[in-house]
């Protein structure tokens, strides 16, 4: 079962979402296309964690079935 999001996070989501696009319209296309590479390194860098993290997560919960139903 996945937990449930906040509200409050996805009002924040949004928010962000809608300021990087105001943002980006009102920047020459040069700027915003500068602007963009960097945003999407980060944003790389995000996935790359937000990744292993579940990997580790997921794999922590696997191991921790096996203990409980003893199988090897």
């Amino acid at each position: 079962m996945m937990p449930r999001v906040p509200w409050w996070a996805v009002l924040s989501a949004c928010a962000v979402c809608i300021g990087c696009g105001i943002f980006f319209a009102s920047q020459p296309l040069g700027a915003a296309n500068a602007y963009a590479g960097i945003a999407s390194f980060f944003v790389a860098l995000l996935t790359g964690a937000a990744a292993m993290f579940s990997l580790a997560r997921s794999k922590r919960e696997k191991e921790a079935i096996k203990q409980h139903d003893g199988s090897p």
